[in-house]
């Protein structure tokens, strides 16, 4: 008994022990409470006041419980006017005064506590007067009230007009530009986008195109031809630019300039494929007509050359023709002698042999100057060959005006890839025109040079030279436009037709003014083997 009653008053002082150990420590436990509650509003204050969102909370009566710094500024309220416990509606009026908000503030708030009290979520975009637009989502609370969030979304807002009005003036471009474009997915290689000149020169409307394949709207031997040049075009992510025929649907064979391209997404695959068509068809005719009245012009240029060269080419023909005369006139001779002089009659067959091939010779160089063919025939030559057989077929002109002709090679050969009758025509045009250039000049002083050297490692140079009166500084940078003359009776063809001529080849040409007097005119054309090889 004493055990118990021992033991029960222990426990009542225990317990009163824990009671007072208790209030004791209660004040200190609410005080550490406070101070982490107070910690915890301060970074909720941090974080909400830190939102690139406007934030408001409401009550089931429509009473502000808080909103953050961002919603105070977007919409220029004050913070003295701005207190938990006002109502929704007098947030609106306060609004309406800053001219951010423009409806009516009692229907307004209305409808939106109608609509909360539903339990639905409202999303609206607001644009105010001065320009602010914004994104506002009211989303109900369990049990009662409301959590608002106002979005600025002006500048993207600003960002898609410019983004729809960039869309729409591209498109307007791509619609009218004058030739085709097309766009195609680059996953299964089905058009996209097909402009107007595109429809008007397939010969296929878009709403055929859109959505196909290059098998469904091309001829097969054509779509296979696409199909292999854009999975070409796939692997290499490189643009393409290159020039061909192609078969379109409805239009017939038509030359182009096709310029392809993709374009990647930001992962560097590619999302599409995009062509730019440029019809040529007209110009290649158009380029083929120029060709061949320029060949026909050359040859008549040639002709007239050869025309004041008459004399020359007699005089050359009958040294070897009178040679002949005399030789056979001496067999004749010797046939009627006795005893037959064999050895001698021999040397004079020898000499008949060798006169009639000098003949050929200058016949077939003649014919070949003067022949006119269809086609360019290029053949590989050294260049000074050209220029000395220019030079055998000046000679009797050059001494029948008094001019002395000189000529200077190359010790090397200066091998080209051209059509050796062209630039034969190219030299003599020149020569002739330095002569004529010379003719009111003392004879003793009219001297002509041709000459051929190296130009650099890839080119050869041939020049003719003359020691006229030059060429009129007006004219020296136009001289080889056509119907620019220097001469009374010249017609400004012969200097154009060259530089025709050397440029088909790749070559340049051009003229200068010497300083001791006279002109030379210069040329030079590609080899076809460079120094180095």
């Amino acid at each position: 008994m004493r055990a118990s009653a021992f033991n029960t008053r222990l426990l009542e002082n225990f317990r009163l022990w824990c009671h007072k150990l208790l209030a004791n420590m209660l004040p200190q436990l609410s005080s550490i409470a406070n101070e982490k509650l107070c910690e915890v509003n301060r970074r909720l204050d941090t974080a909400l006041n830190n939102m690139s969102q406007g934030l408001c909370m409401f009550d089931s009566e429509g009473r502000l419980v808080l909103c953050n710094e961002r919603y105070i500024q977007m919409y220029r309220l004050s913070h003295d006017a701005v207190k938990p416990g006002c109502t929704i509606r007098e947030l609106l009026a306060l609004r309406k005064v800053c001219g951010t908000f423009q409806g009516d503030p009692y229907e307004y708030s209305t409808n939106l506590l109608a609509r909360i009290a539903e339990g639905k979520t409202l999303r609206e975009t607001v644009e105010a007067l001065d320009g602010l637009v914004t994104v506002i989502v009211d989303r109900p609370i369990e049990g009662g009230g409301w959590v608002a969030t106002f979005e600025d979304v002006t500048a993207r807002r600003q960002l898609e007009h410019e983004r729809d009005r960039g869309q729409k003036f591209l498109n307007t471009i791509v619609e009218n530009a004058p030739i085709p474009i097309f766009v195609k997915e680059a996953s299964g290689l089905r058009y996209v986008l097909v402009n107007r000149a595109g429809e008007q020169f397939w010969g296929v409307s878009r709403a055929e195109m859109i959505g196909k394949t290059s098998h469904d709207v091309f001829p097969k031997e054509e779509a296979d031809l696409i199909a292999v040049r854009d999975q070409q075009l796939l692997r290499s992510d490189q643009p393409v630019v290159d020039e061909r025929e192609i078969q379109t649907p409805r239009n017939g064979i038509r030359s182009i300039v096709s310029r392809r391209l993709t374009v990647c997404d930001e992962d560097g695959k590619s999302r599409y494929v995009v062509g730019v068509i440029q019809d040529v068809t007209e110009r290649k005719l158009v380029e083929k007509r120029i060709a061949h009245m320029a060949h026909k012009l050359i040859h008549l240029n040639r002709t007239a050359i050869a025309g004041v060269l008459s004399a020359s080419f007699a005089h050359e023909l009958n040294q070897p023709l009178g040679a002949i005369l005399s030789n056979a006139e001496a067999a004749e001779v010797l046939l009627t002698a006795n005893p037959l002089n064999l050895c001698h009659l021999k040397e004079i067959i020898a000499d008949i042999r060798r006169d009639d091939q000098r003949a050929g010779e200058i016949i077939k160089q003649v014919g070949g100057f003067l022949k006119k063919g269809d086609e360019i025939e290029l053949q590989e030559f050294d260049l000074s060959d050209a220029v000395r057989c220019a030079f055998h077929l000046l000679d009797h002109e050059a001494v029948t005006r008094g001019v002395v002709l000189g000529v200077r090679q190359a010790k090397v050969a200066l091998p080209v890839r051209a059509n050796e009758v062209h630039l034969q025509q190219v030299i003599l045009n020149l020569a002739m025109n330095g002569m004529d250039a010379m003719a009111r000049c003392d004879p003793g002083s009219r001297k002509l040079t041709l000459e051929t050297a190296w130009a650099g490692d890839t080119d050869a140079e041939v020049s003719v030279s003359d020691s006229g009166i030059g060429v009129p500084a007006d004219k020296l940078e136009r001289i080889f436009d056509a119907l620019v003359t220097t001469k009374p009776q010249g017609t400004g063809l012969g200097l154009s037709i060259a530089r025709t001529i050397i440029e088909i080849y790749g070559g340049k040409i051009w003229a200068e003014n010497r300083p001791g007097g006279g002109a030379v005119f210069r040329f030079t054309l590609p080899l076809a083997k460079t120094r180095a090889a």
